[in-house]
C-alpha cells in the first residue's frame, strides 16, 4: 500500500491521509513499508509544510493516548516532527507510522516526550530495520522469481501453441498432399483407362 503523492496534500485532504495512515497501522509490515513506501526526503521536496502538519497531527494522537503525567506541548511536538524529518529523512513514511504505533504500544514508559520518541526511532533503527531491509530484499526477490516464473510460462504456452499451430500446419498439409496424390492417382487412371480403350478399339478396327 502507498500513499498518494504529498504533493497532493491539500487536493487529497488531511482526513484522507490520516485514514490510509490507519490503513498503513493495521495491514502493512515494516519491510512492506520499506519495499513500497515514500522516502521523507522526497515527500519533504513535495510539501514540507504538509508532511510536517501530518507528523505533528500523528504525534499529537500518540501524546494523548498516553495517560502521563506531563503532556507536550504544541511547540514540542512541533520540534519533534521537524527533529524526525531532518535526522531519518532516509526513512520510508510509512516506518514513521509504524514505528510511531510501537511507541504507542509499548506504554513502558511514565513520560512521553521528545527524547522517548527519538528513543523508539534509533532501537528501531538499531535493532530491527537491517532484518526489515532483508526482508523487504527477499520479498522483492520472490516476486522477481514469480515474475520471471510466469514469463516462462507464458513462452513456453507461446511456444507450445506455435508448435501446435505448426504440428496442425503440417498436418493439414500432408492431408492436401495425399489429396492431391489420389487425385492424379485418379486423373491417371482414368487416362489409363481411357487410353487402353482407345488401343483396344484401334486393334479391333485393323482386324
Amino acid at each position: 500500500m502507498q500513499l498518494p503523492s504529498f504533493g497532493l496534500v491539500e487536493k487529497e485532504g488531511i482526513e484522507v491521509i490520516l485514514r490510509k495512515c490507519r490503513e498503513i497501522k493495521n495491514q502493512i509490515t515494516f519491510s512492506d513499508a520499506i519495499s513500497n513506501g515514500q522516502q521523507l526526503s522526497f515527500i519533504k521536496s513535495q510539501n514540507k509544510e504538509g508532511l510536517e502538519e501530518i507528523l505533528v497531527i500523528l504525534i499529537t494522537k500518540l501524546v494523548n493516548s498516553q495517560h502521563t503525567t506531563q503532556k507536550m506541548t504544541d511547540d514540542q511536538i512541533i520540534d519533534c516532527a521537524e527533529d524526525i524529518i531532518k535526522d531519518f529523512w532516509y526513512f520510508k513514511f510509512e516506518e514513521v507510522v509504524l514505528v510511531l504505533e510501537s511507541i504507542r504500544r509499548a506504554k513502558s514508559f511514565n513520560r512521553l516526550d521528545e527524547s522517548v520518541i527519538y528513543e523508539g526511532f534509533t532501537t528501531y533503527e538499531k535493532n530491527n530495520r537491517n532484518n526489515a531491509i532483508e526482508m523487504a530484499k527477499i520479498k522483492e526477490q520472490q516476486i522477481r522469481h514469480e515474475q520471471i516464473n510466469f514469463e516462462i510460462q507464458l513462452i513456453k504456452e507461446k511456444y507450445e501453441s506455435v508448435k501446435s499451430g505448426e504440428s496442425k500446419m503440417l498436418i493439414d498439409q500432408i492431408s492436401d498432399a495425399k489429396k492431391q496424390r489420389e487425385e492424379d492417382e485418379r486423373q491417371a487412371n482414368n487416362a489409363y483407362i481411357l487410353e487402353k480403350a482407345e488401343y483396344l478399339k484401334k486393334m479391333q478396327l485393323k482386324k
